[in-house]
């Protein structure tokens, strides 16, 4: 019932645990009896926060006694979060690649730093530049539903500067992206996560819950994704390569925008031996 917390703190990379923390109102709140300090935790994959937005720091109240804090809880309703939940921000964004390496993959470590569940929540505050949208096909919940089915549990959605009509409370929340994502790879010039071989739990895991398979092929698979960083001298280079080993290797020029799930575009990178992309 009373708040807790503590943190975990590995390569300069802070991730915190709440235990019994509260969404209510909007705002996270931090119930004790005892007068405490609270860490400001980035909530960015990226090293970049927008106006301080991109942060969890809960506004602490403070109880003369348990009985006191009880009175207030039985106030007050909200919808209890059983398990693990991740709390984060993502840029509403149509780059799926971003998507995974600066959001995804940054809360997954940070829940890794806690534990491995078959299953755990997500609660997702959006940053968004108002009235931009994205000049092509992507849609805007593309990434999102990609979120959903990596986590497999409750998938709590809302933009940042919205009202959110459900209160909560959270048996654990786990924060603790920043400095995490591809943008800012860490001193020793990896991804994080290294000692943990966090970057294959994370693979594994994407592969387990979109059902990937990998395919056995007799010949050497070699992808070239096409990317518009190549110049038209490239594509020549690229295409005369294809045509030049096609009886030696199994080469393919690929298109994201024309393999129209994400399922599909998991499968094909699974079965690639030599990726080369822009």
């Amino acid at each position: 019932m009373e708040s807790s917390y503590n943190v975990i703190e590995i390569d300069d990379i802070k991730t915190v645990v709440y235990k019994n923390l509260y969404y209510i109102n909007d705002t996270f709140l931090y119930l004790t009896l005892n007068n405490t300090e609270l860490p400001i935790i980035g909530t960015l994959g990226t090293a970049m926060r927008n106006r301080d937005n991109a942060t969890l720091h809960p506004t602490i109240k403070i109880f003369s006694n348990i009985s006191e804090l009880q009175t207030y809880i039985q106030t007050i309703s909200f919808d209890l979060i059983e398990g693990i939940t991740n709390f984060m921000h993502h840029f509403y964004d149509h780059n799926v690649a971003h998507a995974l390496y600066d959001t995804l993959y940054p809360s997954y470590l940070s829940c890794l730093r806690y534990g491995n569940f078959d299953t755990y929540n997500m609660f997702i505050e959006t940053l968004y530049v108002p009235g931009w949208s994205f000049p092509g096909n992507a849609s805007r919940d593309y990434s999102l539903d990609i979120f959903k089915t990596f986590c497999g549990g409750k998938f709590i959605h809302k933009r940042i500067h919205d009202k959110h009509d459900v209160n909560y409370k959270f048996d654990i929340l786990i924060c603790g992206q920043e400095n995490c994502g591809i943008s800012c790879v860490n001193k020793k010039g990896i991804m994080p996560g290294g000692d943990i071989n966090a970057m294959k739990q994370f693979r594994l895991r994407m592969h387990n819950v979109y059902n990937i398979v990998p395919n056995v092929a007799d010949k050497l698979r070699i992808k070239f994704i096409m990317s518009r960083r190549y110049t038209k001298e490239e594509i020549v280079v690229i295409q005369y390569f294809i045509n030049k080993y096609s009886d030696v290797y199994n080469c393919q020029i690929i298109d994201w925008s024309n393999i129209p799930t994400f399922q599909e575009q998991l499968q094909i990178m699974c079965d690639t031996d030599i990726h080369i992309s822009g």
